[in-house]
């Protein structure tokens, strides 16, 4: 059953398989290109081993001379293709999953040599999903290596925040399961390939909003860290806070209330205009960057558990006691329902 499956599915995991290569590769060349600039301009490799200040002030330097234009598009059309690379994936193995051979009745063959619907279910998503899971997590580790010396001089993300968090560690796979989940369920449940690819893309999107924006930055208790108010500072003394992720800033009084300081415009007599409202500091909402393992544990376990959920609800079984359900409906010739019948 296991062969079966692999020479049915290899064209769309091979094709997944060579579209992950070719992102490797350019994402390989783009640290390359990168690192030969740098050297051009007396900045080694090493200096991104132990990023002194010096050797942050130097490939500052080296990138504003003769900086090729390609670098920026590289960080920001890279992350964007690594974000949307694990609906791709999905799509890529899940669409043709099951709506092809229900469609065209070769699931017969299988069911005929004694293989139950249950086994014929499961076997496709496992052959299937496997490579789906591995293969963008293998991508996120070349991103990572690729991006590591652009990102130490140019970017401070915080490795809890989007882009940086869905595309390493081993979110990327669990994202990649729900667009496979989403595409091979509804192809089997509902059929059509458009219908199919369209709520993928949808549940995709939504949920990566939703969980990027909404529930991350409650996965565990924020830390509160307060700054007081420097009025003798152009900027009052007011500075990011390192290796944490900055989810949310606004002023306070000397109790820690949060006080609104919209009347207060010029930039020559904003600290006064801050005092006479009562602000004595700067409270900043933060997630620690050290959270990013448990972080990533948490959101993984998330979406593998509405992917299970998905997968669940288009066992032949369940699909069965849909069909069941809807007497009033057309009965269907083919489909998860009529497997159970065979």
């Amino acid at each position: 059953m296991i062969w079966l499956v692999w020479r049915r599915q290899r064209a769309a995991l091979l094709t997944v398989a060579g579209l992950v290569a070719v992102v490797a590769v350019v994402l390989v060349a783009g640290r390359i290109a990168f690192l030969a600039h740098m050297r051009a301009h007396g900045v080694d490799e090493t200096c991104f081993d132990v990023l002194s200040e010096a050797c942050r002030r130097d490939a500052a330097a080296a990138l504003d001379v003769d900086q090729p234009s390609g670098y920026g598009m590289f960080w920001s059309l890279g992350h964007f293709a690594l974000l949307a690379l694990p609906l791709v994936v999905g799509l890529l193995a899940g669409v043709e999953l099951f709506h092809r051979e229900i469609d065209e009745r070769t699931y017969v063959l299988a069911l005929t040599q004694g293989v139950t619907p249950a086994r014929w279910w499961a076997t496709n998503l496992l052959v299937t999903g496997v490579p789906v899971a591995v293969l963008p997590v293998l991508l996120g580790v070349v991103a990572g290596w690729a991006y590591a010396p652009f990102d130490l001089i140019t970017y401070s993300f915080s490795p809890l925040e989007t882009p940086i968090f869905e595309i390493s560690g081993i979110v990327p796979a669990a994202y990649a399961l729900l667009a496979f989940a989403l595409a091979a369920g509804t192809g089997l449940v509902a059929g059509g390939r458009l219908t199919a690819a369209i709520v993928a893309v949808v549940g995709y999107a939504v949920l990566m909003f939703v969980l990027a924006t909404i529930a991350r930055p409650d996965y565990l208790p924020a830390e509160i860290v307060r700054q007081s108010i420097d009025p003798t500072r152009p900027d009052g003394g007011l500075t990011d806070v390192a290796g944490t992720w900055q989810i949310e800033r606004h002023w306070v009084d000397d109790q820690g209330v949060q006080r609104h300081t919209t009347a207060c415009g010029q930039a020559d007599e904003y600290l006064r205009c801050l005092h006479d409202a009562g602000v004595t500091g700067y409270a900043v909402r933060t997630q620690p960057d050290l959270r990013y393992w448990a972080f990533q544990l948490i959101e993984t376990a998330i979406l593998v558990a509405l992917s299970a959920v998905v997968l669940a609800s288009t066992h032949p079984r369940v699909a069965a006691r849909w069909r069941d359900r809807r007497v009033t409906a057309p009965k269907r010739t083919t489909g998860p329902a009529s497997m159970i019948q065979q």
